[in-house]
């Protein structure tokens, strides 16, 4: 399938001069894969700015919600691999008390020894991670981390309502991705957000809002004089029995010029970079790459 051109709209609204809306556009060639990648990046030009003058809404607003253990849009995902490994361990700690010993398999000492080999192994499974991560880092296939730390709480009426509402607020139709991750660091923000198909299921246009980022009023006239970088990665995926084919894409806005690097950090005006990869669970597979004269960003 042809991959889509002109997907991500950013524009300065013409009402508040301070806001920058941010559409994600040709919604229904997106229906047609089995969930999207959307991962953002802002990084202001002037020494005057940093993240503090920055807000990404609505998820920053989310996120730190969650992070003062106030009700939020998204909860915290809660990694399970490391207690499934920890389970497993004390089981095999089990069988072996079993065929071994089995007159002291319901003694404090089996029970303890399974409570600690579970702890253990949990800790065990976090490290075997990090080490897999570090081994594959320069590898075609790599190890990976989790993208995305907060999922979408389950749809109610109620989020209908809002849905309904941030149509009225925006003036157009909007998207809240299923998972979302928030960074916010000295100089720069990002915001990953993946789709899955049925979010689009309440989009009926061509285009719908998904961020705005404000600045303060102090801040405004440096973003404008100076310039910014505002940069793009787009996941085409299809998924069939447990793997996932993608297509991604990177391109970036220098100020006012679209462009991507390439491998080696060589910049190409007018151009964006392609990258084709297979993934089963947290191990993914990097195909080809290319540059190509193709323009994603509005």
């Amino acid at each position: 399938m042809k991959i889509p051109e002109n997907i991500i709209d950013i524009k300065q609204n013409s009402e508040y001069p301070q806001i920058y809306d941010v559409e994600l556009c040709n919604i229904p060639t997106l229906k047609k894969y089995s969930s999207i990648d959307c991962h953002l990046v802002l990084y202001p030009y002037s020494r005057e700015i940093d993240s503090n003058n920055i807000s990404f809404n609505p998820y920053e607003e989310y996120v730190n919600d969650l992070l003062l253990s106030k009700k939020s849009a998204y909860r915290k995902i809660i990694k399970s691999f490391n207690q499934v490994f920890g389970i497993m361990v004390g089981i095999i700690i089990v069988l072996v008390f079993w065929r071994i010993k089995p007159a002291s398999l319901i003694s404090i000492e089996s029970i303890v020894s399974v409570f600690g080999a579970y702890f253990v192994a949990k800790e065990i499974w976090n490290e075997l991670e990090e080490l897999f991560i570090n081994i594959t880092r320069k590898l075609p296939v790599k190890y990976t981390t989790d993208s995305y730390r907060y999922k979408l709480e389950r749809h109610t009426t109620l989020t209908q309502y809002s849905y309904f509402a941030k149509k009225q607020r925006y003036g157009r139709e909007t998207l809240l991705p299923t998972m979302i991750d928030y960074v916010e660091q000295s100089n720069s923000q990002i915001i990953k957000m993946f789709l899955k198909k049925s979010d689009f299921d309440m989009v009926n246009s061509e285009r719908a809002h998904i961020l705005s980022f404000h600045l303060d009023e102090k801040s405004k006239e440096y973003f404008q004089k100076e310039g910014f970088l505002f940069s793009v990665k787009l996941g085409f995926n299809k998924a069939f029995l447990g793997i996932t084919t993608s297509t991604e894409i990177f391109q970036s806005i220098d100020k006012t010029i679209p462009g991507c690097l390439d491998k080696k950090g060589k910049w190409h005006t007018n151009s964006t970079f392609f990258r084709k990869t297979i993934r089963i669970g947290r191990i993914k597979w990097y195909l080809t790459e290319r540059v190509e004269n193709v323009q994603v960003l509005l």
